[in-house]
């Protein structure tokens, strides 16, 4: 025993000899006590050190501990695992969400509209068993079929060319492509159903289509694969269409881009179908020219969107058929690529030019070809409160087509709350003169040569202001302005411009929103100025302490400090020439509108820093929105290309919000807002990295 561990006797105050005794019988008993822990001790040291130099026994071995220790660390690696899990379901937000928002979730895809939605119904049902089983839950998830002519397989089967030398793998390309379909008309339970018939020489599928599934159809597209197969197909379906004409809510009608001039007269009894319940019609190349007459079809239709090729011989005549047809239209889009001019045919009536009146009309998007001239030509809308005008494919000048519009504008005297302009042009500066009831102007594609046409409107803009034009400036009650142009020092000066000369007459733009994120040219760091010192402590490249790093967050920055709890960093818009000093552009933006926006963050002046916008606002919208984007034919569905690049800050933020946010509402509704802005996929990923605990890892 060491010298560390001894015992000391303790005298008791009774002297007697029955006292001492009893003390020394204690302490008899504990030095026993330790002596055979200590023998224990060394005897088990002692024999483990033998067998590791001098054993002859076979049986004993190395081998057979390190095997022991290995055995008890999978152990303990096991049981850590387990409780980490166990730890980690507790915790995660996911786990405590109601099976009712999931499912509100889960159908976002569907509500909007989002391509290749029976992807999503796949993947939503195979992450995990709790996900699995909301999802087989949500009818509105299988809600969709697709009638082909000749049988496609589901996005998750490998494809498998068919040979001359085995009819087998054909036939199982047709089980598949029908065990597909009976699974999502199972699994519909009963919803309202979105079909796709896709016609081409074989027009059996619309007899499979009438059998299993008219009734519920309430979305139904027509997507013509072959010319010759229309007269047959539509002798077809017409006998049908008295049980889908009752509850038909959506149709879509594609033709393919060559399309032969007569077919469309086959297309005559479909149009005189009465449907009482449509809402939205699409035509997509449709031969509408062929057909003589009104569109009884569209009679309760709210939206109308129309596009037309070269070959699609779109006229005035049946544009003003239409518009009369259609009374209740509360939304119109038209995207003509071609000019519309066609020869006169035999069934061509005359042609009326009175205007026809729109009275529901709200929202009026057009994108020209070659006959913007005539696209205002036609109708009037006296409640239109949305103006969307696409001018990069416009063959002729504006100058052609600037009368019809300020007749329209002068027929009608719609109150236009928002004007979106692609590809800006100095006609869109006269323009603006004839919109004083506009709140929100969003300028898109302005890049390259209308980068110089956008700069001059808003130079403009801002003369205006302090020249009083007719006693008000351009555009009084304007409360937003968007761009996607590239913001750069000039830029940012003529806002600054525009901005605080509005704000000193009464007339403060609450917003400003840009597209891109911080990938511009300039100094992203305080600049040298010939009247203060350099913003350099030294003779190196690297920015003074005290001034700030690019990506200088406005904070207290000391020498040592914990990464940790610093804010991630992000520019300073810094101008050299405004004052002596060099100012933050970006602040002065700021301090001049209610709210400056850029991308998915936005200055705050409490902390001169550029905060995460979690808020998806409807201005916000327009940078993703295409001219044709529900029908998704004519123009590319929105473009994704640009939200790749912030993805990765998006969930970086998302997955940081997550430990913030307590409240389970406030959180689902943001992560609802944020999987709109940067998609269904993102906000999947979000949940199933919280339903994983962290883990990346997705079932």
């Amino acid at each position: 025993m060491s010298a560390n561990h001894h015992t000391t006797l303790v005298v008791p105050n009774d002297p007697s000899p029955e006292a001492q005794l009893r003390l020394r019988s204690s302490h008899l008993k504990h030095a026993v006590d330790l002596f055979g822990m200590l023998n224990s001790v060394m005897d088990s040291t002692v024999a483990n050190r033998r067998n590791i130099t001098h054993s002859t026994d076979p049986d004993v071995k190395v081998s057979d501990d390190a095997a022991a220790i290995h055995r008890i660390e999978v152990d303990l690696a096991r049981r850590f695992r387990v409780l980490h899990v166990a730890k980690n379901e507790a915790m995660a937000f996911c786990h405590r969400l109601p099976d009712d928002i999931l499912m509100h979730i889960f159908q976002i895809p569907f509500e909007e509209e989002w391509p290749n939605q029976v992807r999503w119904s796949i993947t939503m049902s195979h992450v995990c068993g709790k996900w699995r089983r909301i999802a087989i839950r949500t009818a509105a998830l299988w809600a969709m079929v697709c009638f082909a002519s000749r049988p496609s397989l589901p996005a998750h089967v490998r494809q498998v060319e068919r040979t001359r030398y085995d009819d087998g793998r054909y036939r199982r390309r047709q089980q598949w492509s029908n065990a597909q379909m009976l699974t999502f008309l199972l699994r519909s339970r009963g919803a309202g159903l979105a079909a796709e018939l896709k016609l081409g020489q074989d027009v059996s599928v619309v007899g499979r289509f009438v059998d299993q599934c008219a009734n519920r159809t309430d979305d139904l597209t027509f997507t013509f694969q072959q010319t010759c197969a229309h007269p047959r197909t539509m002798e077809t379906i017409l006998p049908c269409m008295d049980v889908l004409g009752g509850h038909l809510r959506r149709l879509k009608i594609s033709f393919p881009s060559f399309t032969d001039y007569d077919s469309g007269g086959h297309m005559a009894p479909l149009f005189r179908t009465p449907m009482p319940c449509l809402e939205e019609a699409v035509f997509h190349n449709v031969p509408l020219s062929r057909h003589n007459g009104d569109y009884p079809m569209l009679a309760t239709c709210k939206r109308l969107c129309i596009v037309a090729g070269a070959h699609a011989y779109f006229s005035p005549e049946v544009l003003v058929a239409l518009l009369r047809s259609a009374q209740h239209l509360r939304e119109l889009r038209i995207d003509i690529s071609t000019s519309w001019l066609m020869p006169p045919g035999p069934t061509q009536s005359s042609f009326c030019g009175e205007r026809v009146l729109l009275p529901n009309l709200a929202k009026y998007v057009v994108a020209t070809g070659a006959w913007m001239e005539r696209a205002f030509e036609f109708f009037a809308a006296p409640r239109l409160r949305w103006l969307e005008m696409d001018t990069e494919r416009c063959e002729i000048p504006p100058y052609t087509f600037d009368a019809p519009i300020y007749e329209f504008l002068a027929v009608s005297k719609p109150p236009i709350e928002t004007f979106v302009v692609r590809h800006v042009s100095t006609f869109v500066l006269h323009l603006l003169r004839r919109l004083p009831t506009v709140r929100r102007i969003a300028f898109l594609s302005a890049e390259a040569d209308y980068g110089a046409a956008y700069k001059q409107v808003l130079e403009v803009m801002t003369q205006s202001i302090y020249n009083l034009e007719g006693g008000s400036c351009i555009c009084p009650k304007l409360e937003s302005w968007s761009t996607d142009l590239e913001l750069d020092e000039s830029h940012l000066y003529k806002l600054i411009d525009f901005a605080a000369a509005r704000n000193a007459h009464g007339c403060r733009v609450e917003r400003i929103i840009f597209k891109p994120s911080f990938h511009w040219d300039m100094k992203l760091h305080r600049p040298a100025s010939p009247m203060s010192s350099s913003p350099f402590s030294d003779g190196s490249d690297s920015p003074r302490s005290d001034s700030g790093s690019p990506g200088y967050d406005g904070m207290r920055t000391d020498d040592v400090y914990e990464s940790g709890y610093r804010r991630t960093p992000t520019p300073e818009l810094w101008l050299d020439y405004l004052d002596p000093e060099p100012v933050r552009g970006d602040k002065l933006l700021a301090q001049e509108v209610g709210q400056f926006i850029m991308a998915s963050r936005m200055y705050d002046l409490q902390t001169d820093h550029w905060e995460d916008d979690n808020v998806v606002r409807p201005e916000e919208r327009f940078f993703d929105e295409h001219m044709t984007r529900r029908d998704g034919l004519a123009a590319k569905v929105a473009q994704r290309g640009g939200e790749a690049d912030r993805r990765g800050p998006e969930l970086g933020r998302a997955t940081y919000e997550s430990s913030q946010i307590v409240d389970s509402s406030t959180y689902v509704m943001r992560l609802c807002e944020r999987g709109k802005r940067v998609g269904l996929g993102l906000a999947l990923v979000l949940l199933a990295w919280e339903w994983r605990g962290g883990q990346n890892k997705i079932g």
